[in-house]
């Protein structure tokens, strides 16, 4: 009996921790990531080509991507990933608004002065409806 809780305890909290989800228009084998989740784990998704579900902060010097609109309204870039875009600054369309994210996660990459915790060199960048 005790194993079997402990079986089951396990398998739970497995489960519960992955916190990923397919993405809604595309591919169904895309696993999305929640921001608080790569936070978490900074080693193990460094270097990593991921894509990341959260609301986008679009400014010049200040792209970011928070978890909740929350965060994104108080600007607590402690709890945000900074965006690297490779070109010009994406339409302002995305500004506010719930997306999900993709490209090569880096903690050794701090963003605009060094004020994040990670950042995302990204490839694309899709409005989530």
């Amino acid at each position: 009996m005790h194993k079997n809780f402990i079986r089951l305890f396990f398998s739970i909290l497995l489960l519960s921790s992955l916190s990923i989800s397919s993405f809604a228009e595309g591919d169904s084998d895309t696993k999305i990531f929640e921001v608080k989740k790569l936070l978490g784990n900074l080693d193990s998704y460094n270097g990593k080509t991921v894509s990341v579900r959260g609301y986008a902060h679009i400014e010049f010097e200040g792209n970011t991507l928070y978890q909740t609109t929350g965060e994104l309204n108080y600007k607590r870039i402690v709890k945000a990933i900074y965006l690297e875009f490779e070109k010009d600054l994406p339409d302002k369309k995305f500004d506010g608004k719930e997306v999900v994210v993709s490209g090569v996660f880096s903690s050794d990459d701090n963003g605009h002065m060094g004020l994040f915790p990670a950042a995302i060199k990204v490839k694309e960048i899709k409005l989530l409806k």
